[in-house]
């Protein structure tokens, strides 16, 4: 029951805060067996209070949470810690979503790709449109840790890769967010390409600023100018709606531990 689950976290807060003043205790009097087994403990009320306050805040969230003004999303994907198997890990997360996407019949468009140079995504942005995806997915903003054996180990051994979701909500329309033409500023150049090369001979790629802000996103994966300055501004609005929106939910921690 939600009084419960309250009444839970609460006195999780209170065993975290005496577990803290244990292993305080222990590092100064140099007890390290005490104050490893206080670090246990310390981690393990943070990973149930950290569930618990989610579920709290699952109960809190209205029936009509404020989202029916969101038509679609933008999820965004970015390797983080981790090095090569982090951009791996960023590719299974962007298939899983896509998949989620399928399943539930959502439209799920690819708006920018950054790939890693020996595979992977460094990052990716896809739009998502359909009946209750934003309220379905605005739980997912948050570093997502996975802890499996790289295909690249060749001793065994585990490894912990992360990368960062968000999943920013697009507004109704532009004039929810009163961006006037006079606070963007639009440069047009010429896609570059791995070693520094071009890849396109005319300037297709797209960076738009938001002055007041000083926001930035910049597109080049299209041949076409019109659709990359059409993406950025999809990534740019989203960006600013989320910036300015009422709504503002906790991001968290995600943690995958594969079998081996």
């Amino acid at each position: 029951a939600p009084v419960e689950r309250i009444g839970r976290l609460k006195a999780l807060r209170e065993e975290l805060a005496g577990v803290a003043d244990l292993l305080r205790s222990a590092e100064q009097e140099r007890d390290e067996g005490m104050a490893e087994l206080a670090r246990e403990e310390a981690g393990a009320l943070r990973q149930e209070e950290e569930s618990v306050a989610f579920q709290v805040l699952r109960d809190l969230l209205p029936k009509d949470d404020g989202t029916e003004g969101v038509k679609g999303l933008l999820l965004e994907i970015r390797a983080g810690a981790g090095g090569e198997e982090a951009a791996l890990f960023c590719v299974d997360l962007f298939q899983m979503y896509q998949k989620l996407a399928q399943r539930k019949r959502w439209r799920f468009e690819v708006l920018s790709l950054d790939e890693a140079e020996f595979g992977g995504y460094k990052e990716v942005v896809a739009e998502v449109t359909g009946e209750g995806c934003y309220q379905q997915l605005q739980f997912e903003s948050g570093i997502h840790r996975v802890q499996r054996v790289p295909k690249t180990e060749a001793a065994g051994r585990i490894h912990t890769s992360a990368s960062s979701v968000a999943v920013m909500p697009q507004a109704a329309s532009p004039l929810e967010l009163s961006v006037k033409d006079s606070d963007l500023k639009v440069e047009t150049y010429r896609a570059g390409g791995a070693g520094g090369q071009h890849v396109n001979t005319t300037d297709s790629a797209v960076r738009i600023t938001h002055l007041p802000s000083q926001m930035t996103v910049a597109i080049q994966d299209d041949r076409s100018q019109h659709k990359n300055r059409a993406k950025a501004m999809k990534i740019l609005l989203a960006r600013l709606y989320v910036a300015t929106a009422v709504l503002s939910v906790k991001k968290h921690t995600h943690t995958y531990t594969l079998p081996q």
